[in-house]
Parts: structure tokens; sequence; C-alpha cells
């Protein structure tokens, strides 16, 4: 599980004069420390945060010498007392370096033992403590600076600790959410006499400390005086990380040691919705006539602060954008407010025809999307059902990561020959076993086809009614049509499953006029932000075409009958930690009736389909597709000969991403599943952690009527 983290107060940023503020210079101590001991962790059950901090002001702060070389630093803390135990290996004796550790010293092993009172009790130790500086008088310890990166038992998160007794070694806190810079920090290093400086070193590799300005490396510095460095870090996993910069003065050197602290926030996270409809140019909803959008004409659409949206923090909205009756055909294209028209299309269609696609959309100026019509006339519907969360939101709970799985087809109709009655609904979903309770929505592709009326599906968590008085997928009597969704998830029950009532379904209702088939391919999941090596989404400045067959550009030419494609995802939309791409696919004009799948280029073709287009038609869906370890993913034409058009929305990223893009693309190379392993391991603070395996069994019951 993630241990989900915590800002640190600014209290607790203060240690030995040292203070993480954005632009400010931080002077060194200049005179002894008596005793302090500042643990930077995770409260095991609890969020990323401070366990204990003792600085040298606090009333209470002590500091002893133990017998063989040890020494012990306690006091008082926000009401709990707490102490740190400190002992070399037995039979010797502390020198700078770095020790393995446990909770009792061992031939091989140092001593470090928190005990007091909760929350600084930690009874069960391992991992590293790295001394600093160390002076022994007749073997008995009299200035000792260590820093601690330890684990409180197995499968628990990584904590981090500062340990000072009469020593003016410093340290400095930074923190950040993970995968976002920390505010440039300036340490001023005091020159008591003339140095003369080599090059700045830092030691780690997990805290991702980076010089910005460094005022102090290869000169000579004047008695008296002082010199800058300024740091900043990318911190890429939850919890403290360790380093430490080395500035060569020709001796021991001056040594800085840095914790970098990553917390979680909600940033790129999806929060699911209960469907509201924002727009029908048909009723004045979203918009003050009920004229129809003429062709070369735009609406600004109000999104963020309706139907669920909050007013702030919202990256992008997920949005089923509706034609109705087009004069001509088309396309509309969706984009956000206050940038310049991209070229790409969101709907596409055929004089006449009424369909739905679904869309990711970032949110532009003012929260609007603009929704701009090329030609003819068609009145335009557009229902809310989720959105995403952008860096600044303050949201600490309702939202969650994504993950693609393997695709599988977890409903048909067809199977059973009995095709959805009007008014009638199904249920289906998904057994992923451990993981099921965690489970929010499914990303599914709704297709249906042999519909013997006109009218509309409805997909909703199926288990509140009545329904949501929402459009999924529109269809004609006789048409094939298929509808992207993302749909909040509802459990089954003890009823309908004893054995394990915790797995998530869904429910898709007919309310056409006819009877239909309906098919439910299942294609990625979202969580409750527990599960670790999700996903989260990162959007794309607007809409980015990478994939137009006509040009070809992305696929050389027409995608023939039978004929698999690869599409090699451009760096110009990906990065090192991209795991799929939020695309909107459009078949143009096939020359016979066919159906397309796109699929992760690692695996073999899934039997789903995420197109199903009719000859000469013109039409998009939105897709979510996983792409493998070389940026690709596949598509798969039938039968006939089609043009293809892909444009990108964003892309859902490895979080806690990778920040080191070497370190990435050498994951990368091993598979995707290295990298989502990392995730995992950094989410958690345990080497051993991997990434949760999202598979399963379908689950379905039968047509009900509601």
């Amino acid at each position: 599980m993630r241990r989900l983290a915590v800002i640190l107060p600014l209290a607790a940023l203060v240690a030995a004069g040292l203070t993480a503020v954005p632009a400010q210079a931080v002077p060194l101590p200049t005179s002894g420390v008596t005793a302090y001991s500042v643990d930077t962790g995770a409260l095991p059950g609890a969020g990323w945060g401070t366990r204990f901090a003792l600085e040298s002001s606090a009333a209470g702060a002590s500091g002893n010498a133990l017998g063989g070389g040890g020494l012990t630093v306690g006091g008082i803390s926000g009401g709990t007392f707490a102490r740190v135990f400190v002992s070399p290996p037995t039979g010797g004796g502390f020198a700078v370096g770095t020790y393995d550790i446990r909770e009792v010293a061992t031939a091989t092993e140092a001593r470090v033992q928190i005990d007091g009172g909760t929350p600084a009790e930690c009874s069960t130790v391992s991992g590293t403590l790295t001394v600093h500086e160390v002076a022994l008088d007749a073997g008995e310890v009299t200035r000792f600076a260590g820093s601690v990166r330890g684990n409180c038992g197995e499968g628990e998160p990584v904590f981090a600790q500062e340990i000072r007794w009469n020593s003016t070694v410093p340290f400095i806190r930074l923190t950040a959410p993970v995968s976002t810079s920390t505010p440039s920090t300036t340490v001023t290093v005091a020159v008591p006499s003339t140095a003369t400086f080599g090059q700045v070193i830092g030691s780690g590799t997990d805290a991702k400390v980076r010089v910005v300005n460094d005022g102090c490396s290869n000169r000579t510095v004047t008695g008296g005086t002082s010199c800058p460095i300024t740091i900043a870090a990318t911190p890429d996993f939850f919890g403290p990380a360790q380093d430490l910069l080395t500035l060569p003065d020709g001796g021991a050197g001056r040594k800085i040691p840095v914790t970098v602290v990553g917390y979680d926030t909600a940033s790129g996270a999806y929060a699911p919705l209960s469907p509201a409809r924002l727009l029908d140019t048909r009723r004045r909803v979203g918009i003050p006539t009920t004229t129809p959008l003429g062709g070369g004409r735009y609406v600004d659409l109000q999104v963020t602060s309706r139907g669920g949206v909050p007013s702030t923090g919202v990256s992008a909205v997920v949005l089923n954008v509706t034609v109705v009756a087009p004069t001509s055909q088309g396309y509309v294209t969706v984009y956000p407010t206050g940038t310049s028209k991209p070229t790409a299309s969101s709907v596409n269609f055929n004089k006449g025809w009424t369909g739905a696609n679904l869309l990711t959309v970032k949110v532009g100026t003012g929260g609007k999307v603009r929704i701009h019509n090329y030609a003819g006339n068609t009145h335009v519907v557009a229902d809310v059902v989720g959105y995403y969360n952008a860096p600044t939101s303050t949201r600490t709970s309702g939202y969650g990561g994504y993950s693609g799985i393997e695709p599988a087809r977890i409903a048909d109709t067809r199977l059973d020959a009995d095709p959805l009655q009007p008014g009638w609904y199904l249920t289906t979903g998904y057994d992923f076993g451990e993981f099921n309770p965690h489970i929010t929505a499914f990303a599914v592709n709704i297709t249906v086809t042999r519909p013997t009326g006109s009218g509309h599906l409805t997909a909703w968590d199926g288990e509140q009614f009545p329904a949501p008085k929402t459009s999924t997928l529109n269809f004609t009597a006789g048409r094939t049509v298929p509808n992207m969704a993302i749909v909040p998830t509802s459990e089954c029950g003890a009823d309908f499953c004893p054995e394990d009532p915790t797995i998530p379904l869904m429910g898709v209702l007919n309310t056409s006029n006819g009877n239909a088939h309906v098919v439910v391919d299942l294609v990625g999941v979202y969580d409750d932000n527990t599960l670790d090596g999700m996903w989260r989404f990162r959007p794309l400045a607007k809409p980015t075409r990478i994939v137009n067959t006509k040009l070809a550009q992305g696929i050389n030419g027409a995608v023939g009958a039978g004929a698999t494609k690869t599409v090699a995802v451009p760096d110009t939309v990906s990065t090192f930690n991209s795991m799929a791409v939020v695309t909107n696919t459009t078949a143009n004009k096939p020359t016979k009736t066919t159906v397309l799948t796109l699929w992760n280029d690692d695996i073999a073709r899934p039997g789903v389909s995420n197109l199903n287009p009719y000859a000469g038609q013109l039409v998009s869906n939105m897709t979510i597709t996983d792409i493998g370890a070389d940026w690709g993913f596949k598509v798969h034409n039938a039968t006939g000969s089609t043009n293809l058009v892909i444009d990108v929305a964003g892309t859902m990223e490895n979080y806690p991403a990778v920040a080191d893009p070497g370190a990435a693309a050498d994951l990368r190379a091993d598979g995707v599943d290295a990298l989502r392993d990392r995730a995992a391991q950094r989410a958690t603070g345990d080497t051993r952690a991997s990434a949760p395996h999202l598979t399963g069994t379908p689950v379905s019951f039968a047509p009900r009527q509601r």
C-alpha cells in the first residue's frame, strides 16, 4: 500500500540554521550544537512526514557519551520523549564512513535504536548510518555527526534521521511532490580561514540533488568571508532520500548532508464523476440559444465549477461529446480555450449522423474548452464524466491512478444469443482478486451491434437508480457503433458475489426503442490511490497529430485488409516514463465495413475492438493504448482498406516518475514492467516491491429490467 505523504511544516524544516526556503541564503552554523536528532519518515500505517524532531534549542535536549564509543541523543518534542542510541560495531570504534545498522550492534553492524513514546518508537531497524564527523577521547565520543537511512521493519517505509552532538556539520532538508523539482535553496558556506576549494561532489543517487549555481567550487575564498552554493532536487519516490555534498578543501572537505523528502499529491490523478450535462445546443444548456453550431463557428464551454468539476486544480476533463443531425460531412475539434486551433479532429461524422465520442481535453483559459465546428450546422451535446487533477490541486482524497491491462472482453450478449431489450440493463465486471476493493473505475470500449431500433446506451456504476440522464453511445437501427467510456464501479455485494462481495462492476442500460447486442472490452482501470505502480495523466498543450496515413505520417499509406502496422510514438509527445497514449483515432472512409484494434507493441493482438466503421464512414473513437518498451503500439485492420488519423491528447506516466532519463531508459530496455516495479519500490521504500499485475476473470450477470 502507498504511504501518502504530508508536507512538512515549516518548523520541521529548521535544523542548525538551515531552512529550505526558495531564493534565500542559508548560513551554515558557526557554533557547536549541543544535541539534536531530526527523524524524517513515516509513522507505520500513516503518512509521510516528520515522525520526531528535536533540535538543539528544544527544552530538555541532551546528548551523552556511552561506553564502547557510542552516544545517545534525546529529549522532548511535541510532548513526546524519545531517544536515539548509537554505537559502533562490537569490538570497534566509529570512524568517518558508512555502516550497516541494526537495533543491536553486531561484529559487522552498528547500533541505531529509537525508543520512547509514539510516534518515535522503532523496534526493528535495518539500513545504513553514514558518519560525517566523529571525535573520541579515551575511546568515548565527544563530537558526532551522522545520517541514518533506515527501515522500521520488513515492509515498512524508509525513514531518514540526522544525529548531531557538539558538531557543526550541517544538513539541509528539501521537500517537493514526487517528480517535481524543489525550490532552489542557496547555502552560504562560511570560510573562517582562507581555503582553496575543488569541485563540489554529490554522493547520492536517490536524492537527485543537483547544483543550480556554484560560487564555491574551483576557487580560493578569503578567510572571514563566504561563498554560495544553490541546490535543488527532484524526488522520484515517496519519503526521504539522502545525498552528501562534499566541497574539497585539501583536507577532510566541507560536508553538507542533504535529505530530500518526496510526497504524494493529486497531480495527474483521475477523479470520476456521475455523468453531468454541460452543453446541449438544442435546449440552452451551457449556451443561451438553441441555434446549432455553424460551420467555422465555436463555443467556449465553461467546464470548471460545473457538474462536480472543481473551480481550480484541474488539468483536463473527460467529456462525452455528441453531434446531432449535422447538415454536412465534417468534424468538430475540442481543445483548450486560449490556444490556437490544432491540426486535429475530435468527433468526425457523415451528413445526418448522430453519434458520440469520448474525449480527454486540457482545460484552457478561464476553465473553458473550445468546441469548433469545421463545416455545416450541427447540434452538440457534452457530458462530463470525470477530470484529471493539476499540480495545483489541493485534493487529498477521491482520486486515483490508472493502469492499463491486457485488453479483455468482459461482456458479449451475442454469446447468449439474446440481445439487450429496451429498458433492460446488463451488469458486468472483472475479478482482480486482492485488488478488487481498490478499483474505482473502468476504462472500457462499448460496442452496440445489430440494433433493431435507434437510441442510446448509458453506462454507469450499475448500482444506483435511476441511471444518469446522459448518453454514452448513440446509434441508429442496423449500425454497429463503438464508443469508449470511463465508468465508475460499484461493489458486487454479498447477494451476487458471496465469495468476494468487493468485485467491481458496471452497468449498461439500453434506452433505445429496439433490441441491441452489446459488447464490452476492458482496457484499463483506475484505483483509489492505494495501489503502487499506477500511472498519472500528463496532458499535452493541445491535441497533437502523430498519424495521418494520407500524408504517410506515422504509417506509410492506408492500412490494408488483415494488415498490422506499428506506430512509434515520437518523443515530441512522450517521455521516458510514458506508459500509454490517450488518443483520438479516426477511420477515414474504409472501403469495407471493418474492425480496427489498437494494442501494446509488446503483446500478442487481443480479441477486442476499438473502432467498427462501416464502408465510407468518417468516424472517431477515443483510445487509451499501452505502449511497449520501445514506445510503440500496433494497429490491425480486419478487412478492406482504410486511412487513419491519430491525435494524442496526452500520456499516462509512470508514477513516481524516474527522474533520471538514463536510468529510465535502462529500466525500459528491460521491459516496461521493470519501470513499473521501480515506481512501486519508490512508493513503498521497499526495494523488493513490485507493481501489481492486474489480471483476472470476467464476471457477468443475466440482463435485468430496470
